[in-house]
């Protein structure tokens, strides 16, 4: 069922790693909020937002992986990657007073985890895509280039 020859290629396991990554993420913290003045420390996970989501992405992307078609795995990493944008950009979201606690917070390793994982998990859809893009207009070039000497 499964071609070993197929996962032991490189940008397959760099997939496979970064897809593990972005479920992984989710559990570490993401954003941490403390004061020295006052006695607060609290950090908070993606897993309990919008990280579900995520997490049942990777699996998707990850299965489509292993199963030997990668190509179709943009599809959901693509949107991953939206809602990590949407982290980004709306990190308010994950707190509920923004104007208390804009000044006390950091980002947890949580946020380079996932970035890095959802980075690596485009790996083999890309190299895919490219080697079958590459391929067709190499046979093609061939084509016309023996047209082209057959009529010297």
């Amino acid at each position: 069922m499964f071609n070993k020859e197929y996962l032991s290629d490189k940008t397959v396991v760099i997939s496979v790693i970064g897809c593990l990554l972005l479920i992984l993420g989710n559990f570490i913290p993401l954003l941490e909020i403390s004061s020295d003045t006052i006695d607060y420390a609290r950090t908070y996970n993606f897993i309990s937002y919008e990280g579900r989501y995520v997490v049942l992405i990777a699996v998707i992307a990850l299965l489509l992986i292993i199963l030997e078609e990668p190509k179709y795995a943009i599809c959901p990493l693509f949107i991953s990657t939206l809602l990590l944008i949407y982290l980004l950009a709306n990190k308010s979201d994950l707190y509920d007073d923004c104007a208390f606690y804009d000044d006390m917070f950091s980002w947890g390793y949580g946020i380079y985890v996932l970035v890095i994982g959802n980075i690596l998990s485009y790996v083999s859809p890309i190299s895919t895509f490219i080697k079958e893009k590459f391929t067709i207009k190499l046979k093609q070039n061939k084509y016309w280039l023996c047209l082209f000497f057959s009529l010297y």
